[in-house]
């Protein structure tokens, strides 16, 4: 008997949650929030009967023998974190407390009375006493009743949808795992059961947060990449060694250098310069001249996979002579990573200023930073 009002001693001992590091995988269903776990600390109390130890308790209570009893439910009280099965229901849990509280105020220890009264009225604060009992222990239970009653109710929600999750309980109530949900819940012990198709699992929890979350583990989703296992760049720049352009009755061939700059997920800045050999066919023949352009606009990527496409837009003006003019221009392209850094660009585009249409493509290599 000793040794498991010892044991009972340990029940109030919380392990944290949370608060240590730990290798091990998650677990499959886990609690987030602000409480302590109650862990089975006898491994011999595995598949005890807690609802026989609870006819057993009473019994002694009947008898007069509160000490004998006080050890008898203590015992169920500590096998609560040991439980391996879903026997357990929400009249045994409450009566395990209640009776346990009643031990103790007969046996002389008030504030052990108090306690458990305390954990019978987390459960179900509308519980009444006893009146087949005498009713000195009366007193006290009220005393804790409106201790209870004064403690602010917080959420437990809980989303266990997944096809593994076979069974959900809080305290002793059964909860349909298949969807989610929240219950008022007051700060407390509180224990929870879930079966999967790995076991049955029991949780004794003593909660003093605000709130409380069951959830189902899933893996995060991966951090977007550009395919070679990289976080996205900010930015990059394409060299465009290569390129023509058809416009209002010349040739252009483009050297120029592009960038893009990462504003939000897909979209980029645009930002382009160079110059373009240009042919032009007159009166006096065919010629040539350097034009120097620039461009600023923006657009959009299409993911950050080994392929990327994208489209967009920007102003563009060309400088030289009389060929100096501001218009738009359509961007469409696609950059092919062959590494992390370094890739393939082909683009195209068409556009008009006030002298007419024109179209180009480019292509080049492209470098990411």
């Amino acid at each position: 008997m000793l040794r498991y009002t010892a044991i009972l001693a340990l029940f109030s001992f919380c392990l944290p949650v949370g608060a240590q590091e730990s290798e091990d995988p998650p677990e499959f269903v886990q609690i987030i929030g602000d409480f302590q776990e109650i862990t089975c600390l006898d491994s011999s109390l595995i598949g005890l009967d807690i609802a026989a130890e609870l006819a057993r308790g009473i019994e002694l209570i009947d008898a007069l023998s509160d000490e004998n009893a006080r050890g008898t439910l203590g015992r169920a009280m500590t096998a609560l974190s040991c439980m391996n099965d879903l026997d357990i229901d929400r009249d045994t849990l409450i009566n395990l407390f209640y009776f346990q509280g009643m031990a103790s105020f007969n046996a002389g220890d008030r504030e052990g009375a108090l306690n458990n009264f305390r954990r019978a009225l987390i459960i179900d604060p509308t519980l009444p006493w006893d009146t087949d009992y005498p009713p000195d222990p009366q007193q006290a239970f009220l005393i804790a009743k409106g201790e209870v009653m004064a403690l602010p109710l917080i959420e437990l929600n809980y989303d266990l949808i997944d096809d593994d999750v076979l069974y959900f309980s809080l305290d002793g109530t059964a909860r349909n795992p298949g969807v989610s949900g929240t219950i008022p819940i007051r700060p407390g012990i509180h224990v929870i059961q879930y079966a999967t198709t790995q076991g049955v699992f029991t949780r004794v929890v003593n909660v003093s947060g605000d709130k409380l979350l069951v959830q189902v583990y899933r893996e995060p989703d991966p951090p977007v990449t550009n395919g070679n296992g990289d976080k996205p760049s900010p930015g990059g720049l394409s060299l465009g060694v290569i390129g023509f352009a058809q416009a209002h009755g010349a040739q252009y061939l483009n050297f120029g250098l592009r960038g893009h700059v990462r504003l939000v997920k897909g979209l980029e800045l645009d930002l382009g310069g160079g110059a373009n050999m240009v042919r032009f066919e007159s009166d006096l023949g065919g010629w040539l001249m350097l034009m120097p352009h620039a461009r600023v606009g923006a657009r959009y990527r299409f993911g950050d996979k080994k392929a990327q496409p994208y489209v967009g837009g920007a102003f563009l003006i060309s400088f030289g002579a009389e060929m100096t003019a501001p218009g738009g221009v359509l961007i469409g392209g696609i950059d092919l990573m062959l590494t992390d850094k370094f890739g393939l660009n082909l683009e195209a585009t068409v556009g008009g200023d006030r002298r007419g249409f024109w179209a180009g493509v480019q292509f080049g290599p492209t470098f990411r930073f």
